[in-house]
């Protein structure tokens, strides 16, 4: 069907009207195999159709058998827009010298871009543009000529910061995309020799030294603030000279930042009770306000009335004062008061569902390290009645406990 269309627009159609003997001008109009196509009926006597160009002039001896009347809708397709172009020779010409200027002109950069996937920090776009101009790369400089592998080479060679740049050509757009250099954290800047200490009380569960004195193992039991890996390390030497016995000489201290991976087993101990039956409210949408002025004396209203219309409901006051003056001080504060109506559920829950909510609640606030692998966690029940539950919960982690100070 697509096709069709495509070579009706392509060899060129007319619309038209016939008015006349219908039936008897269709039943021709097959017979010398003209298809009517889009054949619409306005009366017994009118109809309106499609034919390919080409069968237009076979249709006219047809119109004279049956004395109809024809007439010419619309002209469409390629042969009628070549036919009009022809008469305007100047347009031929000026649209292609357009497509010409638009050719040459695509075949230059006339824009530049850089752009990187994450904010650049230690260098500035101007930079890079202003290196990949001297290095050949500008507006105006025909696509061709662009030594793509050198402008590249160049831009990391005078800006250390760039770990990787690349060109993609896009249009008469250049666009520089660059990798910027990812420098070490402070922490591994920092080369002053240090301890590493304990942060919270614990059992050691592993411990990984990289640099520096170990002063515990595994199994040991550490207290907050104590010494873990020393950063002072004595260098011991064995005095071959003696045979039968091994005489331990110590040397002059060397002093590291000490480094390495400690983790214990830590216990967190947190309480808290919760109710059985809880009255939850939950704002329907609507609300009313009320303005007024809160003088010393008395309340002045002006909006809306202090004494809500809701039966149930929640208040929001805010209040504005007046702005102060530089030898006199306006008395009073304007205040609004938003009511917002509520609909009161009561809620009861089961023991369980109870304690589920309080071990929720209990673990947000212990500030359990991030990081931390939580192992077990031991629920007490403390207290029971039947309106509240009160539970002991206890947890227990793995994790890293050591914290870097500077060794005096």
């Amino acid at each position: 069907m697509q096709l069709k269309k495509l070579l009706l627009f392509i060899f060129g159609y007319v619309v038209i009207m016939i008015e006349g003997p219908v039936e008897r001008f269709i039943n021709l109009s097959i017979s010398k195999g003209i298809t009517l196509r889009d054949l619409k009926s306005f009366s017994a006597t009118k109809i309106q159709f499609k034919i390919p160009l080409h069968d237009f002039w076979a249709i006219r001896s047809i119109v004279r058998q049956t004395s109809s009347k024809i007439k010419i809708l619309d002209k469409r397709g390629l042969p009628f827009y070549w036919s009009r172009i022809k008469k305007r020779k100047l347009l031929i010409i000026g649209s292609m010298i357009f497509v010409a200027t638009m050719y040459i002109l695509s075949s230059f950069v006339w824009f530049l871009d850089v752009h990187s996937h994450e904010e650049l920090v230690l260098i500035e776009k101007d930079q890079i543009i202003e290196i990949a101009d001297k290095s050949g790369l500008r507006a105006g400089i025909y696509k061709r000529s662009i030594d793509v592998e050198e402008v590249e080479r160049k831009i990391i060679s005078q800006i250390p910061e760039i770990s990787w740049v690349g060109l993609e050509f896009q249009g008469t757009k250049v666009r520089i995309e660059v990798v910027e250099r990812k420098l070490p954290r402070e922490e591994y800047l920092d080369k002053d020799p240090k301890h590493l200490i304990a942060t919270k009380d614990g059992i050691i569960q592993e411990i990984l030294v990289l640099m520096g004195q170990p002063l515990i193992q595994v199994g040991d039991t550490v207290e907050k603030g104590q010494m873990l890996i020393s950063g002072v390390i004595i260098p011991q030497i064995i005095d071959e000279q003696e045979e039968t016995q091994e005489e331990i000489i110590p040397q002059e201290l060397k002093k590291v930042r000490a480094k390495g991976i400690v983790r214990a087993r830590v216990w967190y101990e947190g309480q808290g009770s919760a109710n059985l039956e809880e009255t939850i409210k939950h704002r329907t949408g609507a609300t009313e306000r009320a303005y007024y002025i809160n003088l010393p004396d008395r309340k002045i209203v002006f909006k809306g009335s202090l004494d809500s219309k809701f039966k149930n409901f929640e208040t929001e006051t805010k209040i504005k004062k007046p702005p102060k003056l530089p030898y006199f001080e306006i008395p009073g504060e304007i205040v609004v008061v938003t009511y917002h109506e509520v609909d009161i559920e009561k809620k009861i829950y089961k023991k369980e569902e109870a304690i589920s909510l309080i071990q929720k609640k209990v673990l947000e606030n212990l500030n359990i390290s991030k990081g931390a692998k939580i192992v077990d966690q031991e629920i007490e029940l403390l207290l029971e009645t039947d309106q509240k539950v009160v539970v002991k919960l206890v947890v227990e982690t793995i994790e890293d406990i050591g914290k870097l100070v500077p060794v005096e």
